[in-house]
C-alpha cells in the first residue's frame, strides 16, 4: 500500500502542474486530446496494484480534492462525491 500512496502523491503533483500550465512531462496527442505520458504510466501502475484485490482507480484531474480514489467490489466510499475511497496524497 505504501506504492500506492506514493504514485497518488505523484498523479496528485503532475494535476497540479497540469492545472498551472507547466507541466515538465512529455505528451502526446491521442483522438485529440493532450495526454501526458508519466500520467498515463502512474493510471496504469495504480490500476496494476489494486488489481490484486480486485479494485479499480478512478482518477479525476482537479488537484483541489483527491486526485485518486479506489473503487471497491461492495462500493463503500468515503468522499463527498460517493465515487470511492480516497487515497492520501
Amino acid at each position: 500500500m505504501y506504492r500506492l500512496m506514493r504514485y497518488a502523491g505523484t498523479y496528485q503533483r503532475i494535476m497540479e502542474l497540469h492545472c498551472n500550465d507547466i507541466c515538465p512531462y512529455k505528451h502526446e496527442t491521442v483522438a485529440g486530446d493532450d495526454v501526458c505520458l508519466k500520467a498515463e504510466r502512474i493510471r496504469e501502475r495504480i490500476n496494476a496494484e489494486l488489481d490484486v484485490y480486485d479494485c479499480k482507480g478512478y482518477f479525476q484531474g482537479d488537484p483541489h480534492g483527491c486526485c485518486v480514489k479506489i473503487v471497491v467490489p461492495d462500493g463503500y466510499t468515503n468522499d463527498w462525491g460517493r465515487e470511492g475511497i480516497c487515497v492520501p496524497a
